[in-house]
């Protein structure tokens, strides 16, 4: 499998969409008890305003991780910080975000375990993961008779 360089454009709709699944499923699942969460919530009080952080700071890293796997792998200069436009958000659903995100994962952990990603950023990306996985496994594990 090959490392695949995604462009902030896409990164940006992934962060989206993962911002909106935390404010629709605020009740259930939060980000609140990851070492990312411990780090900033002395800065940012605010439940809300800390889980808008956390992911913006996640995924900025993410591309940040990506840009630097793919560079590796392909002997390729990397390209940061080029202009774009905020897309318009397009929704997705949970199966298609999962599977960007386990392809993003991909890219930024070697085979032999090293990470392109800060550990406590690593941790909550695979936090988010859970929480969309646990997410959509809910009717299957807490059906609706």
């Amino acid at each position: 499998m090959s490392v695949i360089c995604f462009s902030g454009e896409e990164l940006d709709q992934l962060r989206d969409n993962v911002k909106a699944f935390y404010r629709r499923n605020s009740d259930r699942y939060n980000l609140n008890y990851s070492k990312a969460a411990q780090h900033y919530s002395e800065f940012h009080k605010d439940k809300t305003e800390l889980m808008v952080i956390l992911i913006d700071r996640c995924f900025w890293y993410m591309y940040l991780s990506n840009k630097i796997a793919h560079s590796l792998q392909y002997q390729e200069e990397p390209e940061f910080f080029i202009e774009s436009k905020e897309p318009p958000f397009k929704p997705m659903s949970i199966p298609e975000l999962l599977k960007r995100l386990y392809s993003i994962e991909y890219n930024i952990v070697t085979n032999d375990g090293n990470k392109f990603i800060e550990p406590k950023f690593y941790e909550l990306f695979k936090l988010i993961i859970s929480h969309l996985e646990n997410k959509l496994l809910e009717p299957i594990i807490y059906p609706k008779d």
